[in-house]
């Protein structure tokens, strides 16, 4: 199971949510149409319209960036 490793905010007077990112997981599938991503640990991750999906595959170890408290990614990198 993937920890969080770094959370970041600011503590100004908006609202603005942490940002998580995740070192390492690995596709066990993708779905361009619905944009949906699922890690080999059984996490399901809706990828944001601005990531890009092509060449991503089963298998593909990713590190990813999502907003603390939703499953949407809003950075995705293959590790190679």
């Amino acid at each position: 199971t993937l920890k969080p490793v770094a959370r970041i905010s600011t503590s100004r007077r908006c609202s603005v949510p942490s940002v998580v990112r995740i070192p390492v997981g690995v596709i066990a599938s993708i779905d361009p149409e619905t944009r949906m991503i699922v890690l080999e640990d059984g996490s399901s991750w809706l990828a944001a319209d601005e990531v890009e999906l092509a060449g991503l595959a089963p298998g593909d170890t990713i590190s990813v960036v999502y907003t603390d408290g939703t499953t949407t990614l809003t950075e995705v990198t293959r590790v190679e």
